[in-house]
């Protein structure tokens, strides 16, 4: 089972609808982290057959939306959220601490539209970075999230090169 990871598309979603379009068969869903909201719920209505989880960003104003959402992968808790809350901009112990607390094997977060994944007291933290306003030199960025046959999560970081998926 395999995830595509998006965040802080801002009302641009040229390459998430080029991605989706390519990887909907290899796909069971995506998540979308925040920034816009309004752009997970047009991509929902677009791929109606895939499922769809999001959350809202610090972008995201009088919204329903929730501000983090716990979803469950397998046997694995993983926690949504954008992150801005949180401080992830200054490093992973405010919400590893939270984490922990709340017992989740994985936590996906956005906002700083920079692609990471590390491992802190055995918790994958992820951010796919920003598929349409990355702030680093290899491009616009995507996560896919894959649960393999023993339940174990293997995060892998994407790059769109040259417009290019």
């Amino acid at each position: 089972m395999k995830f595509l990871i998006i965040s802080d598309t801002h009302g641009d979603l040229y390459y998430a609808i080029q991605l989706i379009e390519k990887l909907q068969q290899q796909i069971k869903g995506v998540i979308h982290l925040g920034d816009h909201d309004e752009d997970a719920k047009k991509l929902q209505r677009q791929f109606s057959t895939l499922s769809f989880a999001y959350v809202a960003g610090n972008c995201d104003f009088s919204t329903e939306t929730p501000r983090e959402k716990i979803l469950t992968i397998g046997t694995n808790k993983v926690w949504l959220l954008h992150g801005h809350r949180h401080h992830v901009k200054w490093g992973y112990d405010f919400i590893c601490n939270e984490a922990q607390i709340k017992g989740v094997q994985g936590v996906l977060f956005g906002h700083t539209h920079i692609p990471a994944i590390t491992y802190e007291k055995d918790i994958l933290f992820m951010n796919p970075g920003s598929i349409s306003r990355p702030r680093q030199e290899k491009g616009p960025s995507y996560g896919l999230l894959e649960l393999d046959e023993k339940g174990q999560l293997h995060p892998h970081i994407g790059y769109i090169k040259n417009k290019n998926l």
